[in-house]
Formats: structure tokens, sequence, C-alpha cells
């Protein structure tokens, strides 16, 4: 082991803290429950329910990739409310009202995000209610607390300051040769070539050998649209491969 200099021209970038040009590579909601180290429900520490376990929260788990630099994925989660308001369908994509009277509260993280993506850029009628349409392939410069108008809540998120592509910019992509369309084809090709390279062939793997690849921007576009949609694990199966959670297995 190498003794680490304490020299601050001597420092290295990084450090595991989401900022800069990232792409959301998968966004889903589900339920997150806090926990201490030992792995137990966290306990409250606040009247009147000081010492009570902190019930479980519905979030939106958004996972952030540096796919243009060192591949680096940061999973981020923007709290929703109570579970006892929302239901996650649709292996997540989704977002059932169980109050048909009470929309998105305007209190939670996912509104400022929403919000955010929307003072930089991103047209409110293209949200729709799949949360996997609407954000995945999304790429931005993204920070903490750098928006002048930053309330202190805001300010301690990570949140997208630019946009340089939107998920449905490319979506009608050529295929790598140019004859049109075949990009189920190539991502089959993709997901072959990480199992024979011997690789850990998992759908984040995927998604950055495909930015990584000399492919055209467009195909590139649709791939990330395509690797997390049921379609490609159906075109996956007559080849003898599937999906195991998250990672690409031979049958």
């Amino acid at each position: 082991m190498t003794q680490m200099s304490l020299k601050p021209s001597e420092a290295s970038t990084g450090g595991g803290f989401p900022r800069g040009n990232l792409t959301i590579i998968e966004a889903r909601f589900g339920e997150f429950q806090q926990k201490d180290e030992s792995g137990q429900p966290m306990k409250s520490t606040y009247a009147p329910n000081q010492g009570q376990d902190i019930p479980p929260k519905m979030v939106a788990f958004i996972d952030l990739a540096a796919l243009e630099e060192d591949g680096t994925v940061f999973n981020q989660r923007y709290s929703v409310g109570d579970m006892s308001r929302y239901t996650a369908v649709n292996d997540g994509k989704v977002l059932q009202i169980n109050d048909p009277k009470k929309g998105l509260s305007s209190n939670c993280n996912f509104y400022a995000l929403l919000t955010q993506l929307i003072q930089v850029g991103y047209p409110e009628d293209r949200f729709g209610s799949d949360i996997s349409v609407a954000l995945e392939g999304l790429s931005g410069y993204w920070d903490q607390g750098t928006g002048g108008n930053d309330s202190d809540n805001v300010a301690k998120l990570i949140l997208p300051r630019e946009i340089h592509r939107f998920p449905w910019d490319g979506q009608q992509a050529p295929s790598v040769n140019g004859t049109g369309g075949d990009v189920v084809g190539v991502a089959v090709g993709l997901v072959k070539e990480l199992l024979d390279s011997g690789t850990e062939a998992t759908r984040q793997q995927l998604s950055m050998s495909t930015f990584s690849s000399p492919l055209p921007d467009s195909t590139k576009q649709a791939l990330m649209n395509l690797i997390f949609s049921e379609e490609l694990a159906k075109a996956l199966e007559p080849e003898g491969i599937r999906l195991d959670g998250e990672l690409f297995v031979r049958a």
C-alpha cells in the first residue's frame, strides 16, 4: 500500500460526489427504509415519535452515470411521500395515488427535481406518468446548490442545472450499418459481447458500453431507451440469455 500525500496539489478528482455531466440510466419508484449501521430501522429523534422506527417512504430511485468519463454510477433518492399515499406498479415505473383527491406533494424532493427540470428547459407536457419514459436517457450538468434561487432544502439536492439531451432525442435511430432500424439486434449483440468478455454483464454495464462504443449518437440513445425495457429481455430469450435481476446470464 502507498502512503497518501497530504499535498493539495497531488489530490485526485472524484470522491463519489455526483457532480458534472451525468446521464439518467434508470428511474424507478419504490419503498425506502432508513436503517442504522446494524441494518435495523432508524429511530426517530423527534417528538412525539422519539424512539420509534422511522416509517418507510416512497422514493424515486434515480441512477446517474458519468458515461462520458469513467462510467461511475451514483444512486440518488428523491423522496415522494408516505407509503400510505402511493402504490408503485408496472415494475416501479408508475405510481398510483391511493386517494384521488391528493396528487404529488409540492413539499417533497421529487417535486423539486421535476420543477428544476422544467426551469432548465424540460417541457412539462412531456412528463406523462411513466418515470422511466420521462427520465431515462436524459443527460445534463448536475450539481448541488448552485441555483441562485435555491431554498435551504433544495440547495442540498443534486439537481440538473443544464440539459444536454432529452430522453426522446434520437429515438428513431438508424442501425449500426445505416440500413435502418434494427436497434434490438444491436443491443443483443452488445449483450453477447459483454458475456463473452467476462465483464459483469449488468444493464448498467451495458449502458456504459453503449456510450463508450463508436455507434452514432442517435443509435446510442435508442439503445438507452431499450436497455431497461421488456422488449430487450424478450429478444434475448431465443439467444439463451435471460435477466436475473439486473444481471444478464446464459440459461
